[in-house]
């Protein structure tokens, strides 16, 4: 077998998973707080390719296949002031705390908030927002609703709560859930961060640059294009060595 095809299969199917990634980074670039997925490409061992005793190369060579692999970046997006007071952002690191439908918790860096008609503090989803003491419920009446850099909560100069901010050691374990991340099964316990970095009336935006994204678009069209032909020489030169040696006449 002509290891080349197997080669240029794999790069193809690389390419349509990083032209997956980079669709899904332009849909997601209004989001606030998405991190985007960044695609590397590195070699995997395809096992052993026989060689003719014959011949002067060794008898048998080890194949290698590229091999595409997506990672979440963390970088932070841009900062923008909003001025309504229940958006937040968090400057460095760190991730909101909610409690999905399920129970499950879930970590976010998508701040824009707002109350339900419990008065409890949700994301757009309806994820509840978790505070030191599990959800927040803010009471309606009591005044305007603070809340300083370390995410502690006040409403009419009363103290309701602290938001639950924690941090990871390796962030790029997390696993993409529904509204934010999960741990995955290499991730240690988050830790909860006693001093945040918490800006209220503002949201961050997400790390997308559409224009990078679109550039990269061209760039995987073009690779596409070049691993198709190459594939195609292959699968010509294969065609004339079997008519070739097929011929009895």
């Amino acid at each position: 077998m002509n290891i080349g095809l197997y080669q240029g299969a794999a790069a193809l199917s690389g390419l349509e998973e990083w032209q997956q990634s980079i669709s899904h980074n332009i849909a997601a670039s209004s989001v606030a707080g998405y991190k985007k997925t960044d695609v590397s490409f590195e070699s995997m061992a395809a096992g052993i390719i026989g060689g003719p005793a014959a011949s002067t190369l060794p008898v048998a060579l080890e194949g290698e296949t590229p091999q595409a692999t997506g990672r979440v970046n963390f970088q932070q997006g841009q900062v923008a002031q909003t001025g309504n007071p229940m958006d937040l952002a968090i400057e460095g690191e760190g991730f909101f705390e909610l409690e999905s439908f399920d129970g499950k918790t879930v970590y976010s860096r998508n701040g824009q908030f707002h109350l339900n008609s419990d008065n409890v503090l949700t994301n757009a989803l309806g994820h509840l927002v978790q505070g030191s003491g599990g959800s927040i419920q803010l009471v309606p009446g009591r005044g305007e609703v603070g809340i300083d850099k370390t995410g502690s909560i006040f409403q009419g100069g009363v103290s309701v709560g602290k938001l639950s901010i924690t941090r990871f050691d390796s962030p790029e374990n997390l696993e993409r859930t529904s509204g934010g991340f999960t741990p995955g099964e290499k991730s240690a316990g988050p830790e909860q961060m006693d001093e945040p970095h918490v800006l209220q009336g503002f949201i961050e935006g997400s790390n997308v640059s559409p224009i990078r994204e679109m550039v990269n678009l061209v760039t995987v069209s073009r690779a596409y294009e070049a691993g198709q032909k190459i594939i195609q020489q292959f699968d010509q030169q294969m065609q004339s060595a079997v008519r070739i040696l097929g011929d009895t006449r």
